[in-house]
């Protein structure tokens, strides 16, 4: 069994392309629309598209021989090149929506309460 350790996951490419796909989103999309990037068909159909090229460059399975590329490996290796982007792209979104939100409602409340302190 392969150990857990911080310095992989950092290491990983993969998940620095799903934090730049998050800060770019972040950027360049509206606060209040973020999530409506994931209700375009083009969205999917370019991250396959890329998970696809970087399987190519990267991670191509073989058969056991090494003569002939294992097709149907290769394949699943790029819908999962694809759904560990999508993982780490929703999971930095929902983290910085979650905290951005939080901190509103926490800066509401203060207003709030100081407010009404005030004579």
């Amino acid at each position: 069994m392969k150990e857990f350790s911080i310095k992989k996951i950092l290491t990983n490419p993969l998940v620095w392309i799903g934090l730049s796909l998050s800060y770019f989103t972040l950027h360049y999309e509206n606060s209040e629309n973020i999530y409506d990037i994931f209700l375009s068909f083009n969205t999917y159909r370019n991250l396959l598209i890329g998970s696809c090229i970087y399987v190519a460059i990267f991670n191509i399975k073989y058969t056991k021989n090494h003569k002939h590329i294992d097709i149907l490996e290769t394949l699943y290796t790029c819908i999962e090149t694809m759904f560990i982007i999508l993982f780490i792209w929703l999971f930095c979104l929902s983290l910085y929506t979650g905290f951005h939100q939080t901190g509103n409602m926490y800066s509401r409340a203060l207003r709030a309460k100081y407010s009404h302190a005030q004579p």
